[in-house]
């Protein structure tokens, strides 16, 4: 993945975790691996990583570069 690839994922990312009212979607990594982003979970993105916060405790940290696609509406894809 480019790095502008990497930028316009984490950007989208940004956007989708501010909308409001808030649209679940799903973060899939390189290994095929899939992570729900529902209204219960917070997003921090830093420079290589990217961190997801479950309201209820725990923490995930993606590397940012291993992000290969971001869902929106599953139905649709």
């Amino acid at each position: 993945m480019s790095e502008s690839e990497d930028i316009s994922i984490i950007d989208e990312v940004d956007r989708l975790a501010s909308q409001q009212p808030f649209v679940p979607f799903v973060i899939v990594m390189s290994s095929g691996r899939e992570y729900d982003v529902t209204g219960d979970v917070n997003v921090a993105t830093g420079r290589s990583t990217l961190s997801l916060f479950a309201s209820k405790g725990g923490y995930l940290v993606l590397q940012r570069s291993q992000i290969s696609e971001v869902i929106v509406d599953r139905e649709k894809s």
